[in-house]
């Protein structure tokens, strides 16, 4: 499963060019970045968890198949530290524009592609602290850990990690996310139509900084004290909702306005309110228990580019996107792992997992079967490719 994996990445995403285009700031390099970069990719695409998992596997008779020499953990983690995060970014808009150019990144059916932001944890440690680090207090003791926010890409049944920020020490995720938005907007200015966010995104110096720069944005409305939600809620209340629809155990009742006046925002407004029931089982009675839940987005949106449906979609994606990136990298990609702790160490692991994480998701959503993957989960393949690197399946497993 390596190699097919191997051979997918290097003939229709020039997995090549990816790896060889990334640079370090060493003076000698006694080891070729190239080799370190592909080891990293590697480790990722089995999920090992941890360098020293890697560097036991470097001396076995399948690594020799590679294409790069076996490296120890001690120098992954000084040539990491000190990778150039600028060319990082460049093999991953290459990586895009390959997947692009393939057509291996469709539009969903409502035709909007959307740029979702998130901030996240990453790690956290009472021992250890670098200059990156966030601090705070835990029952009088003091922690330190790391926030980023990312961006990924959404497209039908695919989402591209494009980058992310470090949240540095004393300022808060906004300012990060501005960061990060200026730099995504940049280099990928026709890749998106709309920005997703959470409440905290509902933000007029961030939202006029999306409008400003030509692009869409819907974000969650969850402040009750403001006067835009509550002239929204009086609205909505005496009227009937514009959809009303049903999928699946859920019945959706969907109300929608426009010409809200948010303080400071350059723009009017629109607001979809959603009001959700779910039908759930109960497991050990079978008894049906309906739950209940009322979401609120603001975008600008015109109804005539998306309907209230599109917004309602787009609006619960921002969920499911989610789960299936950062939070997916944390459980099942071991990107929460401290490999080596520095703040270029732990950017340029979490860049280089984000990529391994799109080479992967392309390979397995584009390259292999429906009955394949019907038959094989992501983690099963992950466990194949970690078994092509061990040469057997004991000693992959054996601790």
């Amino acid at each position: 499963m390596l190699e097919r994996l191997l051979r997918y990445a290097d003939k229709q995403l020039h997995f090549g060019e990816l790896v060889t285009g990334v640079r370090d700031l060493r003076r000698w390099s006694h080891v070729p970045t190239a080799d370190v970069v592909t080891a990293v990719l590697d480790m990722f695409f089995a999920r090992l968890g941890s360098l020293n998992a890697l560097e036991k596997l470097n001396h076995l008779p399948a690594w020799k198949k590679l294409p790069a020499r076996s490296v120890s953990a001690d120098t992954i983690g000084r040539v990491v530290d000190v990778l150039d995060d600028g060319s990082l970014r460049a093999s991953q808009k290459m990586l895009y524009t390959s997947m692009k150019r393939n057509k291996q990144l469709v539009a969903p059916s409502h035709g909007l592609i959307a740029l979702a932001l998130d901030g996240h944890e990453s790690h956290c440690t009472y021992n250890q602290r670098c200059q990156g680090c966030l601090e705070r207090d835990i029952d009088g003791k003091i922690q330190y850990y790391h926030r980023n926010v990312t961006a990924q890409l959404v497209f039908d049944n695919f989402s591209f990690l494009v980058d992310m920020e470090e949240q540095r020490p004393g300022e808060g995720e906004l300012t990060a996310a501005k960061r990060l938005y200026e730099r995504v907007v940049r280099d990928y200015p026709r890749a998106f139509d709309v920005v997703l966010g959470d409440a905290l995104y509902t933000n007029a110096p961030f939202i006029n900084k999306i409008l400003d720069s030509g692009k869409h944005v819907i974000t969650v409305l969850k402040d009750e004290r403001t006067n835009i939600y509550q002239q929204a809620d009086f609205a909505f209340a005496n009227c009937e909702p514009a959809v009303s629809f049903e999928s699946g155990s859920s019945s959706y009742s969907c109300w929608d306005e426009g010409n809200f006046r948010m303080p400071d925002v350059s723009s009017a407004l629109r607001i979809v309110k959603s009001e959700e029931s779910t039908r759930i089982k109960a497991q050990l009675d079978s008894s049906l228990h309906i739950k209940t839940n009322t979401w609120m987005w603001i975008t600008s949106l015109p109804s005539i580019r998306a309907g209230t449906r599109t917004v309602h979609a787009l609006g619960h994606a921002r969920w499911n996107i989610e789960n299936q990136g950062f939070n997916e990298l944390s459980n099942h990609w071991c990107s929460d792992h401290i490999y080596k702790h520095s703040p270029g160490a732990i950017r340029n692991f979490l860049l280089l997992c984000m990529i391994a994480h799109n080479i992967f998701q392309c390979f397995y959503k584009r390259a292999l079967k429906p009955a394949l993957q019907k038959a094989l989960t992501e983690v099963l393949v992950s466990l194949k490719v970690a078994a092509d690197l061990c040469g057997n399946w004991p000693r992959c497993h054996s601790p």
